[in-house]
């Protein structure tokens, strides 16, 4: 499976670490159908229940399954999942960034399946 470092600006801060660096990994289907759902509410109408599906939540719990690991200034690594929650302290720059380079992982990821295909 493949994965892309990003080295954000300011980086995540849990305790008293600070994690610049960002391992991201391919998004599985089981990660993109967990996006999907978390990102599901339910209103109540007059009409009766309906579901509502925010793209930009889905999005966003995709990218916070993505992030594999965290690796701090001096070498240490974050043992845990990375939640939307804390991806929402994040700063705006880094947040950009680590949208970009799950981009650049899912465009990679297009290419291999397309040159695959092409060898077929």
């Amino acid at each position: 499976m493949a994965e892309v470092r990003a080295t954000l600006a300011r980086g995540f801060r849990i305790g008293d670490a600070v994690y610049t660096t960002v391992v991201l990994k391919e998004a599985t289907a089981g990660d993109v159908l967990d996006a999907e759902i978390a990102a599901e509410r339910v209103y109540a109408t007059a009409a009766g229940p309906v579901v509502h599906s925010s793209p930009a939540v889905a999005a966003f719990e995709l990218l916070a399954r993505q992030v594999d690991r965290l690796i701090g200034e001096g070498g240490e690594e974050f043992e845990g999942a990375v939640t939307a929650k804390m991806l929402r302290a994040l700063p705006r720059l880094d947040l950009d960034l680590l949208m970009a380079e799950s981009r650049t992982l899912e465009n990679a990821a297009e290419r291999e399946v397309l040159s695959e295909r092409g060898r077929e």
